[in-house]
């Protein structure tokens, strides 16, 4: 996140002080190889969505119908594969870096819904 700040040289404290650019990533680990659509240059993103699931009380999963989950959306950025992992025992994870960006000048980067059903 980039900073904006103004001020005289005789105040102690800025007089503006604002935000000039977000830079927001996920960084997302999956079994599997959900890569396998991209290159090594990684590749464009146009359709994002991310649940966060509701828990009970008693730890329980909520209901996906229940309007009670988290949904996070984003519609612009670049996904690039960063690692892959496996072997052994172990299940093969792909760990892939989203670069998210505002559509345009006038829309958010991502929205995030705080009552949602899963779909």
């Amino acid at each position: 996140m980039a900073v904006e700040e103004q001020g005289s040289g005789g105040e102690i404290w800025p007089s503006y002080l604002g935000v000039k650019q977000t830079d927001p990533v996920l960084t997302v680990t999956a079994f599997g190889a959900p890569w396998s659509g991209y290159d090594v240059d990684g590749g464009q993103l146009t359709a994002l969505e991310i649940y966060l699931r509701a828990k009970a009380e008693d730890g329980a999963n909520v209901a996906d119908a229940s309007a009670s989950h988290i949904k996070i959306t984003a519609t612009n950025g670049l996904v690039v594969p960063e690692g892959i992992a496996g072997g052994d025992n172990n299940p093969a994870t792909t760990t892939l870096r989203i670069g998210l960006r505002a559509p345009d000048g006038n829309s958010d980067i991502l929205t995030i819904n705080t009552a949602s059903a899963i779909t």
